[in-house]
This record gives C-alpha cells, structure tokens and sequence, in this order.
C-alpha cells in the first residue's frame, strides 16, 4: 500500500489556500489609489502559485486513468452542483440561465481546474505511455518546445493562466523531474523559493506602472515562469523536510476535501453567492484572510458531511456502472 507523504497533503492544502485567497483577493482588493492597488497586487502575486503546485504534484507522483475515482469525482461535482443549484434558487427565486453549466463541471469553465484535471486524467494512459517510451534527450527537446509555446505564446496573446497548456507542461516537467531523479534539500529549495517569490513581487511593483498595465497581464498569471520556480521550489522544501511538522499533520486530514473546497467556491463566486460587500470589516487584506478562512472551514465540513452521508449511496451507483458497462 502507497504511503502518502504528509507534507505533500498539508502542501495540497496550502495551495488550495491560496487558489482561494487569489480569487477573494480579485474580488476584494479592488482600491483606486494606484499606490495602494499596486500594493495589492504585490500581495496578490503570492497567491498565483496554488495551481502551479497542484499541476506539480500531480506530475511527480503521476496521475493515472482510474475509472471508479473518475466516476466518484464526477459525482462529487455534480451533487454541489445540483446543491448548490437550489442554493441559488432559494435565494433569488427564479434560475439563472448560467447556473446550468452547473451540471456540466467536465466541460464548464466554471470550475476549469477540475475539467482540465479530469481531461488530465482521461488522456494519461497515452500521455504515460508516451513518456515511458521517450529518451531522456527527446523528452528535453519536447518540454523546450513545450515552455516556448506555454511561455513565449502567453508575452504573445496575453493569456490569464486559467488554460489546459499550462497544467500539460507542468504536469510534463514535473514527470521529467521525477524521472530524471533530480533532488533538492529543504533548505536550498526554501532559499529559492524565497527569492523566486521576491522576484515576482518586484516585477509585479513595477510592472503595474509599466506599458499601460499590459505587462502586468503577462506577469500576473500560471505562465510566469518564476511561480512555476515558486511552487517547484515550495514543493521540494515539503517534501525533503526530515520530520513531519505538527502543523502539516493537522493539515494533511483535511487534504481529502480539497477538491470539493475547490469546486464550492468557485460554484458560489461563479452566481455570486458570497455577499462580499458586507464582509468589508477592517482592510482589504484583513477581510480577503478572514472570507478564505470561513469559506474554506465550511467548504471542507460540508464535503465531509457529503462523504459521511453520501459516500455508500456513491459506491453503489459507482458499482452498478463499472458492472454493467465492465468498466
């Protein structure tokens, strides 16, 4: 039985923090002092490095077409969907027309993480295959070919990050890493991840002031290479840690969740569920910590109730499926 590594869970759920805090922050750090909005986004850029870290787990470790936690995944999405559906209409009394895609997650853009995960994970028998079956040197010149268009294409179309070529080439180079047996101490990763962060910080100061905000659309998002440095970094400082901390314990229970965490949240801001406005209470940055916090707690207990009540009546219809398709 697979051993799964604590501070890898606790750093799952770290990053969803963060997916978290970056979306909040969209909402809440929204100042017209352009002293103070740039300061916003300094802050801000620290949060950009959630979906890198979870495109990097996933290719390090490898993700691996399994047809009953395709299934349970599916299912997860949809009953939320199908919640939090009602949800929206308890409180507006009437449907809105975009709540719909609600019952689509693999091919919404609503939650685009999961549907590109879940396409992730469909195609990674061939993908796996393939990578098995290359050198070492062909692998390099495609992950070359790969970072060109990833990289060089987002300077070019300025696109935000939130794409499927982004997570491929992450979930690539994180396979080449793992393959190639590269290795890193805590310690020297904490350094670089450090000085990677700071890097993107100052670009982000400076670039807001810089060719009427464009060159910030290409700083702030999953194609700037010094996040992907970031979450590579954090990563290794993780998972070389020679003990496990008490605080990574503590948050590797809740690392199960995480997914449903990701799907609630983005759900309710996507039919504006969150009354932000009346959560203003001290400053931005305050109030943006505070609604993560809650938003995150709730989400995670309320997939944990889901399991707790659900979880057999999922087993069942995963059961049936797998039989009577043998699957």
């Amino acid at each position: 039985m697979k051993v799964r590594n604590l501070n890898i869970e606790a750093l799952r759920v770290i990053a969803m923090f963060c997916i978290l805090l970056l979306h909040f922050s969209g909402r809440l750090f929204v100042s017209e002092d352009n002293v103070v909005h740039t300061a916003e986004l300094t802050v801000r850029s620290y949060f950009y490095i959630g979906v890198s870290i979870f495109a990097f787990i996933s290719g390090y470790y490898g993700v691996k077409w399994n047809i009953r936690k395709f299934l349970k995944y599916e299912l997860m999405a949809l009953t939320w969907g199908l919640i939090i559906f009602i949800l929206s209409f308890l409180i507006s009394n009437h449907i809105q027309l975009k709540s719909l895609y609600l019952f689509i997650p693999i091919l919404s853009e609503v939650c685009w993480y999961y549907s590109a995960y879940i396409l992730l994970m469909i195609v990674s028998p061939f993908v796996n295959e393939g990578i098995n079956f290359m050198s070492l040197d062909k692998y390099k010149i495609l992950l070359i070919l790969m970072m060109a268009i990833c990289y060089g294409g987002n300077f070019i179309f300025h696109r935000n990050g939130t794409a499927f070529n982004i997570l491929f080439f992450i979930y690539f180079l994180a396979r080449y890493i793992k393959i190639s047996g590269f290795e890193i101490s805590s310690r020297k990763a904490l350094i670089l991840f450090v000085v990677s962060s700071t890097i993107t910080a100052l670009s982000v100061t400076f670039a807001n002031n810089i060719w009427g905000g464009n060159l910030l659309k290409i700083i702030c998002n999953n194609h700037n290479p010094f996040i992907f440095i970031s979450a590579f970094s954090l990563f290794f400082a993780f998972k070389n840690m020679k003990k496990v901390p008490i605080f990574c314990k503590i948050l590797s229970k809740v690392a199960p969740y995480s997914f449903a965490v990701y799907i609630i949240h983005a759900e309710l801001l996507y039919l504006d569920l969150i009354p932000l406005d009346l959560l203003r209470f001290s400053n931005q940055y305050f109030d943006t910590f505070i609604v993560t916090i809650v938003v995150f707690a709730i989400s995670a207990i309320a997939e944990y109730l889901r399991i707790k009540f659900l979880n057999e009546v999922e087993n069942t219809i995963v059961q049936k499926i797998t039989e009577k398709y043998k699957l």
